[in-house]
């Protein structure tokens, strides 16, 4: 099954880059330790803002924001900063794994009155099962996870549909379909894309412009 349960980070494929992935929380004024055994790691901000020490080098990262380094040691602290000084704690998710290059975003889903295949980014790959949702069936050229922040919904992986919910992962091999049909509730999930393969297009593909999707055997 692609989708790896409640921050089980351990039950991710064996093909994939990413090894790790935790959610960590702590408040404004607070410094935690970061310590991850992992060649590259990354932080987005899902809550308030932080300062990261990394080597002696000082970085602000805002809400949303993503910081990436090839340090397995650094120190993030909460800050006080408009316009998130009114937000007392500072949540962050962390990812590590053997990526040389990663594209990280964090994306929202919800429920739509006129729901269709079709994102601000395109239309989708033809599908006919149900969706609430206005979002795109499509494929990469990379191997993309979606890591569940918060809401809960079901997801369409390589023809198969899945309940997520915060804390799931999950991991589409490159050339696989998927899709985020359904949305019970508003839904915000960090989107990972590395491991580039065949012609590395980024992005969303869809059949109709890009061709047939040719999905990796041993990552489906």
């Amino acid at each position: 099954m692609p989708v790896v349960r409640n921050y089980n980070y351990e039950d991710l494929p064996a093909w994939t880059e990413l090894k790790m992935f935790r959610k960590i929380c702590f408040h404004q004024e607070e410094s935690i330790q970061v310590n991850e055994d992992c060649p590259s790691l990354a932080f987005t901000v899902l809550c308030g803002a932080c300062e990261v020490n990394d080597k002696g080098k000082v970085t602000v990262v805002n809400q949303y924001e993503t910081y990436k380094t090839t340090s397995k040691e650094f120190t993030v602290k909460g800050i006080f900063k408009p316009p998130f000084f009114f937000i007392r704690n500072v949540d962050i998710l962390l990812i590590g794994g053997e990526w040389k290059d990663a594209d990280i975003n964090l994306f929202m889903v919800n429920n739509s009155d006129i729901p269709k295949n079709e994102s601000a980014l395109g239309a989708g790959t033809p599908c006919y099962y149900y969706r609430n949702t206005n979002f795109d069936n499509h494929y990469h050229d990379f191997d993309e996870f979606w890591i569940i922040c918060e809401g809960s919904g079901v997801v369409q992986d390589n023809g198969d549909f899945y309940e997520v919910k915060e804390g799931d992962c999950v991991a589409t091999g490159n050339g696989n379909h998927h899709d985020f049909p359904i949305a019970h509730s508003l839904v915000k999930a960090l989107a990972i894309e590395i491991a580039p393969e065949g012609d590395a297009r980024h992005g969303h593909l869809w059949e109709p412009i890009h061709g047939k999707a040719s999905g990796n055997p041993d990552k489906a």
